[in-house]
């Protein structure tokens, strides 16, 4: 089965429900350019809840200077493996790392070069309805660590696990409007995941 993470979250409502249909990770967005943005009170707030936090960042100062109580620290930006190795050594925190790219195929083999580095998961993020891109590749091979991320929502979401990654990030596809999830998008994705997910990944 794949684990979720929740990403975009902006309040303890949403991620309060997110928890309780099963999301593992949510992510808070600590960015300007972002019309999802958080905050590190926020953080604190989710992970008195209960909540594994992942924060995410468009650049590495931000990354650096935002060093609280996060689970995870997303590094959201172009990096190679040194800086992640360097992330890590200087904060002790655990790294999630995106790529940015569609050829899926390429992205994994860069992927597993990144855990090799020392990333903890490594999330491939198309841009682009990843469940197009992946049609036709049968032989895709993931490692547990790395999910995939691109407009998954709950009408493609079968279609993306069939390749069976190791987790899906999903945001803007369970949305109300940007910053607000919509309970009942997000609530009919999780039953699509815990419904068809055993079935896919069955045989992995």
């Amino acid at each position: 089965m794949p684990f979720i993470k929740i990403c975009g979250i902006t309040n303890t409502e949403d991620g309060m429900a997110a928890m309780d249909m099963g999301a593992a990770i949510l992510g808070v967005v600590l960015s300007d350019l972002s019309p999802r943005r958080g905050t590190m009170d926020l953080v604190r707030k989710l992970k008195e809840i209960g909540a594994v936090v992942a924060t995410v960042h468009t650049d590495m100062d931000s990354a650096m200077a935002s060093n609280g109580e996060q689970d995870y620290v997303q590094l959201h930006f172009d990096h190679a493996c040194q800086d992640i190795a360097y992330f890590k050594k200087m904060t002790g925190k655990r790294v999630i790392s995106v790529l940015r790219e569609t050829d899926i195929q390429a992205a994994i083999e860069s992927a597993n070069d990144r855990i090799k580095c020392g990333a903890d998961l490594v999330l491939i993020d198309t841009g682009i309805p990843v469940a197009d891109l992946i049609k036709g590749h049968d032989t895709l091979e993931f490692n547990h660590k790395i999910g995939l991320a691109g407009k998954i929502s709950p009408e493609n979401a079968i279609t993306v696990m069939e390749v069976r990654p190791g987790f899906l990030d999903v945001s803007s596809s369970i949305e109300s409007y940007p910053g607000k999830k919509d309970l009942t998008l997000m609530k009919r994705f999780m039953e699509v995941v815990k419904s068809e997910g055993q079935r896919l990944y069955q045989n992995s």
